[in-house]
C-alpha cells in the first residue's frame, strides 16, 4: 500500500513559461513538494489543478497561471478526449490554495470566478457535479466547492424570482 502511494505522489518535471521562466510541476503531491512549489512562489498562495478523470492534483507556483500549465505541459497528456480550451475541459477544477497549519487549502478560482462573470455556467455546473473529496488529500477543495455551489444556487434562486416577478408585471 505504501509503494502504491509513492507510485502516485511524484515531481512530475518543469516546464517553460511563455517568458522564459522555469516552474516545477508536482502531481498528487507529497506535504514536502507543496512546501517546495510554495517556496518557488513570490506569493503566499500556490495554484493547482484537479483532474477528476485521471483523479490527480497537479500543484505549482502561483506564478504561473493555469491555462499556461495546461496548454503548455499538462494537455498532451491529459487532454485527450477533452474539449482544447482549458475552460471548457470537463472535469478539472482550477484554483489557488494558502497554507493554513500543516496543509494546504483552496481559496480561489480566478478561471471560475471570470467564467461566472462572463455568464459561462455550464462549465461551472460541471464541476459543482463532482465529488472532490478524494482531492482533499493534496489540497483541501470541498469547502470551497461547497461554497461556491451554495452561492450559484442562491444566484439561481434569485434570478428565477425576478423572472417571475417580472412575468406577473407583463
Amino acid at each position: 500500500m505504501r509503494f502504491e502511494q509513492y507510485l502516485q505522489e511524484k515531481y512530475m518535471g518543469s516546464t517553460k513559461s511563455r517568458h522564459g521562466d522555469l516552474c516545477s510541476v508536482y502531481v498528487n503531491p507529497t506535504k514536502m513538494e507543496l512546501g517546495f512549489a510554495h517556496e518557488e512562489s513570490n506569493f503566499i498562495a500556490i495554484r493547482f489543478i484537479a483532474d477528476n478523470l485521471n483523479k490527480k492534483v497537479f500543484v505549482w507556483s502561483f506564478n504561473f497561471i493555469h491555462v499556461d500549465i495546461w496548454d503548455n505541459f499538462l494537455v498532451k497528456t491529459f487532454g485527450k478526449g477533452r474539449n482544447k480550451y482549458f475552460t471548457k475541459a470537463s472535469d478539472l477544477l482550477p484554483g489557488t490554495a494558502t497554507k493554513k497549519g500543516s496543509k494546504f487549502v483552496m481559496d480561489d478560482s480566478d478561471e471560475i470566478l471570470h467564467q461566472q462573470h462572463v455568464g459561462t455556467l455550464d462549465w461551472i455546473d460541471g464541476i459543482l457535479d463532482i465529488d472532490w473529496k478524494w482531492a482533499d488529500k493534496y489540497v483541501e477543495v470541498t469547502p470551497w466547492v461547497n461554497n461556491l455551489t451554495k452561492d450559484i444556487k442562491r444566484i439561481h434562486d434569485r434570478d428565477q424570482k425576478h423572472k417571475e416577478r417580472d412575468s406577473k408585471n407583463i
